[in-house]
């Protein structure tokens, strides 16, 4: 619990502006930890009771939980005998004390102290142990050195703390540490303000938490840290995440590791949108599959080639990959319409291909799916231990199928698994102790869920729907894959970044090129939701 500086400023007015609390699980075993972030924006350390979030919190409070405090930013102010609001200089930050008694002296010690110490005891008798930290530093420099709240906000923190017996962090001079190594001109990228950090900023802030906790004695929290990722740099990923450069068509995108390069592998269909004549939707067809390429873990990409298949004529379209690596060999399978056609009538196969290197694909067969016109497979290990294959039945109202197989040659066939509305691109993957599937619904992204693979449900709301604010994310989110990687999630999906009001309806490059975005999916209650705005911060495991 505490003000901006811990929680996501996101959606306050706040703009470009984050707190390290949101970011506090990526240094955790998820599976093992969960992290609550219940701070908010301008409160203090009173005013978080008087407004009544700290009755939110204590009653989810139990046994062994931990709980950190920070407060500080919004408790310092002019003495008088009521509510008083200053502007501290330069930080855009309100500040307020209430005099509570007439001490004639700092009434800020007394209060920030009385509420600090009230947090700990209430929160002790629930059984939690609690950590008190001293707040976030502020951008502003004396003679080459951070300033520091040594002699008020840290020391006030460190007095509570010890005089209630539970550990103490001084994050601000740890961060300030941080920050002076850098240096001032540095730091300043770090900032938005006096006060508020970028996303780069929060994450330093975090780790100086990590930090803080590690050296504490004692402390049965740091055999949950995940030790690997405090050292590592994580990047944000690029918005847009890819444009291909040669069709600017990239859509359907699908990762997978490449063992041997040591590198991340997307592969995606890319359509002709930059053709100069197009008659119908051949601009759709005749598509070769793109792969591009990432070294960072997920956060940059680039184009590589394309994937040498050499199935069928030089006119057939490929769309949709699947790709897995299964004994030691990397399987396809892809969808093929026999030809270059200007509608979407035509008959469409699935292909098994097999590769040594991700690159030169070799025909193995075709999948003798339930008719002659599927799309879209999606491949996943089942619970009974087969390969599963979900895919999109276009002769049955575009219902989601599957079939199974031992060994991904020979299949059988099983019939529907969802058909309560239309949908194309099924993607399953197992993530908090349930299976899921995506399909896309043309009006976002459907959720499924099941225990067993066997009985889907389907989730109230779809995500990715309507458009976001990011460049070329101002459209639904379509056909996805998704990588759940060190217990976090996150959705690859391509949108057509021209398609916005009367432009939508018109055949023009730009309403046909389509850029792949990533978004990080969260689980609440059951369900997942995401924040397409919400940058990434991504390496890839």
């Amino acid at each position: 619990m505490g003000d901006s500086t811990v929680k996501n400023g996101k959606g306050e007015g706040d703009g470009d502006m984050w707190g390290w609390g949101d970011f506090f699980d990526y240094f955790f075993d998820r599976n093992r930890i969960s992290v609550e972030n219940h701070a908010l924006g301008g409160r203090s350390s009173r005013t978080f009771f008087t407004e009544g979030l700290w009755d939110k919190v204590l009653p989810g409070i139990k046994k062994g939980d931990y709980l950190f405090i920070q407060f500080g930013h919004n408790d310092g102010g002019p003495l008088n005998t009521g509510r008083a609001r200053a502007s501290l200089k330069g930080t855009g930050e309100e500040s307020e004390t209430v005099i509570m008694e007439s001490t004639g002296g700092p009434e800020e010690v007394f209060t920030f102290g009385h509420y600090l110490r009230m947090y700990v005891r209430q929160a002790k008798a629930r059984g939690a142990k609690v950590i008190i930290l001293s707040p976030t530093p502020g951008n502003r420099w004396t003679e080459g050195r951070m300033n520091r709240f040594t002699d008020t906000y840290a020391a006030w923190a460190s007095e509570v703390a010890h005089k209630e017996g539970v550990p103490f962090i001084d994050l601000n001079d740890i961060s300030a540490t941080k920050f002076e190594a850098m240096g001032m001109d540095k730091t300043n990228g770090y900032y938005k303000d006096g006060v508020h950090t970028t996303y780069g900023g929060a994450i330093l802030n975090c780790k100086s938490v990590i930090a803080g906790l590690m050296k504490l004695t004692g402390c049965d929290l740091n055999q949950y840290v995940d030790k690997s990722a405090i050292g590592k740099e994580y990047k944000f990923a690029d918005k847009p995440l890819f444009r291909d450069s040669i069709f600017d068509g990239a859509a359907d995108p699908t990762l997978i590791w490449n063992k041997q390069e040591q590198r991340w592998f997307m592969f995606y269909t890319n359509r002709r949108a930059n053709a100069k004549e197009t008659k119908g939707v051949d601009w759709v067809h005749g598509t070769p599959i793109g792969i591009a390429e990432s070294l960072d873990g997920g956060a940059t990409w680039k184009y590589r080639c394309d994937a040498k298949i050499t199935y069928g004529g030089k006119d057939y379209t490929y769309w949709a990959p699947d790709v897995i690596e299964d004994g030691g060999k990397y399987h396809m399978f892809l969808t093929i319409v026999p030809g270059t056609f200007t509608d979407w009538g035509h008959e469409r196969e699935i292909i098994h291909l097999t590769s040594t290197n991700l690159i030169d694909w070799a025909f193995q067969s075709k999948v003798q799916l339930a008719s002659d016109k599927v799309i879209d497979a999606g491949l996943v290990k089942a619970p009974n231990g087969l390969w599963r294959m979900y895919y999109n039945n276009e002769r049955d109202n575009k219902s989601i199928y599957y079939s199974e197989s031992k060994d991904l040659v020979n299949w059988q066939n099983y019939g529907k698994a969802i058909g309560d509305r239309r949908g194309e691109g099924p993607k399953i993957f197992q993530w908090k102790g349930k299976y899921f599937m995506i399909v896309d619904n043309w009006d976002g992204l459907g959720v499924y869920s099941s225990s067993d693979m066997e009985n889907w449900v389907r989730q109230s709301k779809n995500i990715l729907q309507g458009g976001g604010n990011g460049p070329d994310d101002g459209t639904q989110g379509q056909h996805a894959d998704v990588i759940v990687n060190n217990d976090r999630a996150y959705i690859f999906y391509f949108t057509h970044p021209g398609r916005i009001g009367a432009a939508a309806k018109m055949d023009t490059p730009d309403t046909r090129r389509s850029t792949l975005q990533v978004a990080e999916l969260k689980y609440k209650n059951g369900e997942i939701y995401c924040d397409r705005d919400k940058p990434v911060y991504i390496n890839l495991k």
